[in-house]
């Protein structure tokens, strides 16, 4: 059998006619859910689409970085801060003050805390962006508003 386009036998790949009429051939044999052409649509339809939509994503995203920026305040003149080290030892500082003296029981373990803290705020003024200095540091003060807090008890 031929076909009527391009006069050979059916060859799928070289003729659209040939495809066509040859799947026709088998159009009751293959069911086709009725879902899929919509389906197909949509891709086809997306694939177009695909770089607006990329674009405009990219536009929007530009827009929020720029809004975003033109609300931040603005620092004219930068203050030097304190380091972070310093902060958590003035604050651990007035909590202790405020706890109180340690009770009679406790003054050999709050004598020996407050050494530690000495020692680490030595340490942390050296290093002061080494996390692990400013942790002993602030553990040590912890220890000794924990032990002050609970002496009380």
């Amino acid at each position: 059998m031929n076909c009527d386009v391009c006069g050979r036998p059916f060859a799928l790949r070289e003729c659209e006619a040939c495809e066509e009429r040859m799947y026709a051939a088998y159009g009751d044999a293959i069911r086709v859910p009725a879902m899929w052409p919509a389906i197909e649509r949509r891709i086809r339809a997306q694939r177009r689409q695909g770089w607006v939509g990329v674009a405009l994503a990219a536009a929007a995203a530009i827009a929020i970085v720029v809004a975003l920026q033109s609300l931040m305040p603005r620092r004219h003149s930068v203050a030097p801060q304190a380091p972070a080290y310093a902060t958590a030892a003035a604050r651990y500082r007035a909590a202790i003050a405020q706890a109180g003296a340690a009770s009679p029981a406790a003054r050999t373990d709050v004598a020996l805390l407050t050494t530690a803290i000495a020692e680490s705020e030595r340490s942390a003024a050296a290093a002061s962006d080494d996390p692990i200095a400013v942790a002993r540091m602030v553990s040590a003060y912890d220890a000794k508003l924990q032990l002050l807090r609970s002496s009380h008890e």
